[in-house]
């Protein structure tokens, strides 16, 4: 996080005006971005997701985590991603929250063996399936956070952090055999 805020500072000070926060801003026609530390951007808003933004400006773009974010100025208010941001800015903390907790959702033996045994076949299959915190088999997980287990913002996070360890871990084990058989 702090390597694409570093990034973002860095290119937005050569490529886009900073102004501090304090200051009143006047979008004229492109998307400003405030962050919670004072830094201001302008450029345009591209896409909104559960936990971050993807933010323009000229040809490179930037995923800005919603938690980073003080407030947003729309040069069209009544675009899809100014609707959109109102419910991301709410979210961001359940979300940050089930990425975070997705990291230990376990059974990355099992996800290798998958993709070892199975192939192709094994990555599709953890692609496909859901993951909860309920199945998870980490004591940490278990006893830390559950009462955001209902949250949907959660619970979506978490089953996108899960779904992409595990994608990653069948793969490794499938290019493993794929090794094997090479050797």
């Amino acid at each position: 996080m702090k390597q694409i805020f570093a990034l973002f500072a860095v290119l937005g000070l050569s490529v886009v005006q900073a102004v501090g926060a304090t200051q009143p801003v006047e979008p004229t026609g492109n998307d400003v971005v405030v962050l919670k530390d004072g830094h201001l951007f302008r450029g345009d808003v591209e896409h909104v997701y559960h936990c971050a933004i993807r933010f323009a400006v000229g040809d490179a773009a930037y995923e800005i985590p919603a938690q980073d974010i003080a407030e947003v100025y729309f040069g069209n208010p009544e675009s899809r991603a100014a609707r959109r941001m109102t419910e991301v800015i709410a979210d961001a903390d359940a979300c940050f929250t089930g990425k975070t907790d997705a990291e230990h959702h376990g059974h990355s033996v099992g996800h290798f063996a998958t993709g070892l045994f199975f192939g192709a076949f094994g990555v599709i299959g953890c692609a496909v399936a859901k993951r909860t915190p309920y199945k998870s088999n980490s004591p940490e997980l278990i006893t830390v956070n559950q009462s955001m287990w209902s949250d949907p913002a959660y619970l979506a996070c978490y089953n996108k952090g899960a779904r992409s360890k595990a994608v990653t871990t069948s793969a490794l084990g499938w290019a493993t055999w794929i090794l094997f058989l090479i050797l």
